[in-house]
């Protein structure tokens, strides 16, 4: 991703760059440059549709994880500073490719009891979250789509991945336990954001799922049939 110039001018380039999705096109334009074509192509077959929830105070914080191993250290950070959560209902949500049991035996902080882990649908997870606290999963995306605030924990990254990079309606980012604190303090205020306007959340989600399309598709039929 991070060729300097000459060395660009030396390495072969591809005719055309296909990406899942215009974030991740976006995403990619920003750190790599490039003389051939980033297309975006379909990254989901559909867009999340939006999930009735009832008007009533929610307690649970919902934490959803990545799709890769990694995310076992922001786990662990999680229980190291369990006591930001001593008010707070907190609901675990492993990612469908990591095993949860084999994900938590590598965090030496873990601890049986102190937070939940959801056996529910996405769709039971958000109508009952008051936050969803996020690292890079697209869950983020679908929960502000739904008017549930998030928080993006940038508490171990070097670069950010946060799908929500830019987004301020109904979003904080936080790098540290005592911003996290602070954040949850502030959920009500990004709550009255997303009520008052959720036009931004909605925007930065369409931006972010792509749903196929004859033209969507076409780049990479097109690039398949020739390499045939």
């Amino acid at each position: 991703l991070y060729l300097s110039a000459s060395e660009i001018a030396q390495a072969p380039q591809p005719d055309r760059y296909l990406v899942c999705g215009s974030w991740v096109r976006d995403a990619f334009m920003r750190v790599r440059r490039v003389q051939a074509p980033v297309i975006s192509v379909c990254s989901l077959r559909a867009v999340p549709r939006a999930i009735e929830r009832a008007a009533t105070k929610k307690e649970e914080i919902l934490v959803v994880l990545d799709g890769v191993w990694s995310t076992a250290h922001l786990v662990n950070w999680l229980y190291e500073n369990q006591n930001i959560f001593t008010k707070y209902k907190v609901v675990i949500r492993p990612h469908p490719n990591v095993n949860g049991p084999r994900l938590f035996s590598q965090c030496p902080q873990y601890q049986e009891g102190v937070f939940a882990v959801s056996n529910r649908s996405l769709q039971e997870d958000l109508q009952q979250a008051a936050c969803v606290l996020y690292r890079q999963s697209s869950v983020g995306v679908t929960a502000l789509m739904n008017a549930v605030p998030v928080i993006h924990l940038r508490i171990d990254l070097p670069l950010s991945g946060d799908p929500l990079e830019g987004l301020e309606a109904g979003k904080l980012s936080v790098e540290d336990a005592e911003g996290l604190g602070q954040a949850l303090l502030r959920v009500p205020d990004l709550q009255a954001q997303l009520n008052d306007d959720q036009g931004q959340a909605i925007a930065a989600a369409r931006h972010y799922f792509v749903a196929p399309s004859s033209e969507m598709v076409q780049p990479f039929l097109e690039t398949y049939e020739k390499n045939l």
